[in-house]
């Protein structure tokens, strides 16, 4: 039988990579900045919420507090990225949502190592250099995304007579 990668964080940090700016090019900027402003809200909601909150999460979808964390922070984006495709009618501004994507994956993955337990993302970083790198770059990455999101809500959109 073929030989089945072993899904690793550089996997799954390229994918993420690959995956939003394929949507970011796909949709455009604007359904891109919703699962940016999911993600941002997501992390928010896990950062202050109890331990026992979300051990009665893990418990009542049976799954392990981790997967739980990450599949709530999905679960957010997604539905903000499903509700953003009922809104819009054509993708705008392609280009710009290239450097959204990648701040918004490298932000994802950054503070998706952040809610590992302590074991797991010892291994993790210790394993894996571009897991090391992104935990330590967290809140960079968290900055930088902040004010690129601030300077394409900033930049005016053209007008149709503009654009001929």
């Amino acid at each position: 039988m073929n030989h089945i990668p072993e899904i690793t964080f550089n996997i799954i940090l390229f994918g993420l990579l690959g995956g939003l700016g394929f949507l970011g090019f796909l949709f455009g900027e604007n359904r891109l900045k919703n699962v940016s402003y999911g993600a941002f809200i997501a992390f928010f909601i896990l950062l202050v919420s109890s331990e026992t909150a979300m051990s009665d999460l893990s418990t009542k979808t049976s799954l392990p507090i981790t997967s739980a964390k990450l599949a709530f922070v999905a679960l957010i984006c997604g539905l903000l990225f499903l509700g953003s495709l009922l809104s819009q009618k054509k993708a705008k501004d392609k280009i710009r949502s290239i450097p959204l994507a990648i701040l918004t994956s490298l932000f994802i993955a950054s503070f998706g190592v952040s809610l590992l337990a302590e074991s797991a993302r010892e291994s993790l970083v210790t394993d894996f250099n571009l897991a090391a790198q992104a935990y330590n770059f967290r809140f960079i990455f968290m900055i930088a995304l902040t004010i690129w999101l601030i300077i394409i809500q900033l930049i005016p959109q053209k007008k149709e007579e503009e654009k001929k």
